[in-house]
């Protein structure tokens, strides 16, 4: 695939990320509203992962992508450059975990910074929507809501500026 297609893949997939994380979002403030706490609390996380997936298709353009095979849906993609190795971007927790690794240039800084404020997501686990729901409280979900929000309202800022801070 050429790579305009490929850039013009990535900005179809980078707008639907971010679309994505706001409807998550604000399905999870719905189920908050009937305290639905565990489901409220799974999606804020992909809520949260979505908006951070969709800055780093534009802010890591060069290790950050998407992907297609046959009619599967996209999915974003990185090298690793601490090991060179091509990985899928996954969940929030290993999102946390890519998104310092591939910050650079001018806005770099700030936008690791306002990663490290999605700490709250560190211990998110996508098994929880296994179990019975009981390890999730309303002041867990009051802090990822918080963290989910910031996310969003980076890409947000972004979207207006061209900047993450």
């Amino acid at each position: 695939m050429p790579d305009e297609d490929v850039r013009a893949q990535d900005a179809v997939m980078e707008q639907q990320y971010a679309l994505a994380g706001a409807r998550h979002y604000h399905d999870a403030v719905y189920l908050c509203g009937d305290q639905r706490w565990p489901t409220a609390d799974h999606l804020f996380g992909f809520a949260a992962e979505c908006a951070l997936k969709s800055l780093l298709l534009r802010f890591a353009v060069h290790d950050v992508s998407t992907y297609r095979n046959g009619n599967a849906v996209n999915r974003a993609r990185w090298v690793n450059p601490l090991t060179g190795k091509e990985d899928w971007l996954g969940h929030i927790n290993q999102v946390l975990g890519a998104a310092p690794l591939l910050a650079y240039g001018r806005g770099g800084p700030a936008f690791v910074e306002a990663v490290d404020r999605l700490n709250v997501f560190a211990s998110w686990d996508l098994a929880d929507r296994y179990r019975d729901g009981r390890q999730v409280s309303d002041s867990v979900v009051s802090g990822r809501q918080e963290a989910a929000r910031l996310a969003l309202s980076l890409y947000e800022l972004y979207e207006l500026t061209g900047r993450t801070s």
